[in-house]
């Protein structure tokens, strides 16, 4: 499908605008919204002729856009962070809310700092190369203090090597 982004952004086309299935043909954006919800779809947004991301109607995360948040991010996104574990991708903006599987949405996180947002209640705010992580309750748009380590400790827990949650 594709769909120019002032079209998907705003609901309806005006003219000149794209919305279309390529080989079927232009569709409403009302019906792409609906077909996003709940098929398979690629989807391409462009301005114009420029692309302006690859995304998916599901949580999963396309090949393409996998790759390009791995280079874009390299590691945990977390101000500081340490951590040599494994890393996560989530949804900066909640998927279940209905916000969208692309990379502006999406960031790579330690396991750590993946629970402790998706469970605790932490921010991550802010573009890539300017992020910062608030606690919960948090307002001001100060980062937390510098992390070390790859434990507990690095996270404000007990430095035992467990990872300290309760169950929600």
């Amino acid at each position: 499908m594709i769909v120019d982004f002032a079209a998907l952004k705003r609901g309806y086309r005006e003219p000149g605008e794209r919305c279309e299935i390529p080989g079927v043909g232009s569709i409403s954006v009302k019906s792409a919204r609906e077909l996003l919800s709940d098929s398979f779809f690629r989807l391409l947004v462009t301005k114009g002729r420029d692309v302006k991301t690859v995304t998916s109607a599901t949580r999963a995360i396309p090949s393409v856009v996998r790759a390009a948040l791995e280079f874009r991010d390299e590691r945990c996104q977390v101000p500081s962070c340490v951590d040599p574990a494994p890393i996560e991708i989530d949804h900066v903006q909640d998927y279940a809310l209905g916000n969208p599987t692309e990379i502006e949405n999406l960031v790579l996180l330690c396991r750590w700092h993946h629970e402790a947002k998706t469970h605790k209640g932490y921010r991550l705010i802010g573009e890539p190369g300017h992020r910062q992580w608030l606690a919960p309750g948090d307002t001001e748009t100060a980062a937390r203090p510098a992390e070390t380590g790859a434990t507990g400790a690095a996270h404000g827990q007990p430095d035992d090597g467990q990872l300290m949650f309760d169950d929600p």
